[in-house]
């Protein structure tokens, strides 16, 4: 996972997105009316060129056919959250992210890695927000624990 989204491996994060669609619940309950990708930091999205989480929602939303969205925008004043210590992430995932629209009522967010759950907490409280009122969320790494997928 590090290899893939600190040197920009597109390939490899398309394909970790096609490992998350066939693991995904295709139940009724599970089925998003969109699936919203979780925003990179503006100076990584500029250094690599890509967003590593939008690469891997992108086979998930053809899978379940619904419309990929991108409603988070991240401020480029704060740190990337990698940079920061667990204590920090959630203060700074509060007051960096926000949503520029209105969301359907069930979303699926996805993001590449999730360390403290901050970033993820931060979202679905947003697209509650601004009105989701079911929000589901993937990621294919789960560093808190050590998992994949």
């Amino acid at each position: 996972m590090r290899a893939a989204k600190y040197h920009p491996n597109a390939p490899l994060l398309t394909q970790l997105g096609e490992a998350l669609a066939l693991h995904y619940p295709k139940t009724r309950a599970a089925i998003p009316e969109a699936i919203v990708v979780a925003p990179s930091h503006p100076r990584l999205l500029s250094k690599r060129g890509l967003n590593p989480a939008r690469l891997i929602a992108s086979p998930l939303a053809v899978s379940l056919e619904v419309p990929l969205i991108e409603p988070f925008r991240r401020s480029p004043v704060r740190l990337p959250q990698a940079q920061l210590s667990r204590q920090y992430r959630r203060r700074s995932a509060r007051h960096s992210i926000r949503c520029i629209y209105e969301l359907p009522e069930i979303v699926l967010i996805v993001d590449d890695v999730m360390t403290s759950g901050s970033t993820l907490k931060t979202l679905a409280e947003l697209a509650m927000a601004h009105g989701a009122k079911i929000v589901h969320a993937a990621v294919v790494c789960d560093a808190s624990n050590g998992k994949v997928l």
